[in-house]
C-alpha cells in the first residue's frame, strides 16, 4: 500500500475520502480506529470538514463532530 510507505493524500475537495474507513491523517491513519461514529454520518466524507468557499478546516464542525485530541489532528 503507498500509503503505508509515506505516500501521502491529495485532499482536492475531499468527496472521494472517508473519514471514518480511509487512511487519511498523517499521524493517526484511520479515525474509526478507537472511535465509535454516529450511524447518520457514516457516509460523511473529508469533503464535508472543510469550507466550502476557501477549502480550509471547517474548525466548528470539526471541533463538534471530534474529540479534542482527534480535532486536532484533523486541524
Amino acid at each position: 500500500m503507498l500509503l503505508g510507505q509515506g505516500y501521502r493524500w491529495v485532499i482536492g475537495f475531499g468527496d472521494q475520502i472517508r473519514v471514518w474507513n480511509e487512511l487519511w491523517l498523517k499521524k493517526r491513519g484511520s479515525v474509526c480506529w478507537n472511535e465509535q461514529y454516529p450511524s447518520n454520518l457514516h457516509n460523511l466524507n473529508v469533503g464535508r470538514l472543510l469550507m466550502t468557499n476557501n477549502k480550509s478546516s471547517n474548525v466548528p464542525h470539526v471541533n463538534d463532530l471530534f474529540d479534542d485530541e482527534l480535532a486536532k489532528s484533523i486541524l
